[in-house]
Order: structure tokens, then sequence, then C-alpha cells
């Protein structure tokens, strides 16, 4: 995957994702809890929209990510006035290995796992991650819930409709922005999640769906079918 040119076409889509922002992140940040003092690791934070989203709410962050493009688009992101609040890093095969143990109270990781082909690179990083937290401290990942939405159609995005799914699968979906952005992804299931937590070490796994309530927003099929879930874990 090319994430040097996902960085370029998501700078309009993040603009007008609905979806993504009020049913992912918004309540992603809910379930995380009070993060005011905290340290969070956002691990493949691309040009870092959540990470900044996080520092607006106390947290200490610093941002992780594959691509040396996203990185340097965060960088050049930083607000002067929380400089001293977030940073980011480069990760390198996957590890962090300049960090040590015990380092984070928190870890997120939004739509990082389905960018994955390998179960052996997914159990790496969970391990990773699992190694950086602090005693008690949480994991939260944010994922396309294809177990429930296959097919189905969101305000900001539509899932292609794929039979007879299979852990590893290449599935695919469509961005709505001007020029629709087509995206190719890897199903990895409720249950392959919550293995890789379990096998990692984690304990305290939950699973959270996330759906739609009023019409604040011209909803699509947001309000019976939930367009994400976010399953966390405890150190």
């Amino acid at each position: 995957m090319d994430f040097n040119l996902l960085s370029e076409q998501f700078k309009g889509y993040k603009n007008k994702s609905i979806t993504d922002q009020v049913l992912g992140y918004d309540k992603l940040i809910d379930l995380m809890g009070e993060i005011k003092g905290k340290r969070v690791l956002d691990y493949g934070c691309g040009s870092g929209d959540f990470s900044r989203q996080l520092v607006g709410k106390g947290a200490s962050v610093l941002g992780a990510d594959i691509s040396e493009s996203m990185i340097e688009e965060a960088e050049k992101k930083i607000d002067k006035n929380f400089a001293d609040k977030i940073n980011y890093v480069i990760v390198k095969n996957n590890q962090l290995p300049l960090l040590s143990d015990n380092s984070f109270d928190f870890v997120v990781m939004n739509f990082v796992i389905c960018t994955i082909s390998e179960k052996s690179i997914v159990e790496q990083i969970f391990k990773e991650v699992f190694r950086l937290l602090k005693p008690g401290g949480q994991l939260f990942v944010l994922n396309v819930n294809w177990d429930k939405s296959n097919g189905h159609e969101f305000l900001s995005f539509k899932l292609d409709k794929v039979d007879d799914l299979k852990s590893g699968d290449k599935v695919g979906s469509i961005l709505k922005w001007d020029d629709n952005i087509r995206i190719a992804d890897y199903f990895w299931s409720q249950s392959n999640y919550r293995h890789f937590f379990e096998k990692a070490g984690f304990g305290n796994v939950k699973i959270k769906e996330i759906l739609a309530i009023g019409r604040e927003h011209p909803w699509v099929d947001e309000i019976n079918y939930s367009p994400f879930f976010i399953i966390s874990g405890q150190k």
C-alpha cells in the first residue's frame, strides 16, 4: 500500500468524513475517559489529526507512523501553544525500540490493523504496544465493522459487498469525497481482534459497536448498522 499517496488523498476526505469523526474518533475519546495529564501513543497516527484531538483534551501524545511523508505533514501542523505536548516518530519494522517499557497510559490504533495482510505482523504490533503500556494501561483499536456492515453505505463511505468473508481477505470500500477514493484493506473479524489482544497478554477485552442516534446528520445506514467497532483491553 502506498501510504504517501494515501496521505495526499485523505487531506480532503478528512474534512468531510462525518461518519468517521462522530461515530469513530469522538466515541473513542469518550470511551477512553479522563485523559488529561495522561501519556498516549497514537500508533499509526497518519498526519496527526487524532493526535491533535487528544492533545486538545489535555493528553501528552506521541504519534507514530511508518510513512515519513505523513509524519512530516503532522509535524508541520503542530500548534506552537501545544508544542511541549506532542511529538512524532517513525515506526521501523513495526517496532519502536527507542521507547522504554511501561511508558504510556493509553495506546490507540485507528484503522491500522486493516492495512495489514499477515497475522504474524499484527501479532508483532500487539506485542510491541503491550510492552510500551504501563501496568493497568489500555489499548483501544477503532476499525470498520465488516462483521455487521458488509455491503452497507454510510454518510462518508460505502463498503463493497463481499460474500463469504474470511480472515485476511482483501476488502474494498469507497470514501465519498469529490472524486471518491477507492481503498483496499484486509478483513479481520471481531474474533480475530479478540485473539490478537488476548495472545499479546491483554485482559478485560471489550467490544463496543457504534450506532448513530437521532438525525442531527443525514445518516444513511448508520442508525441500523454499526459502521465501526472499538475494542479495548488492559495490560
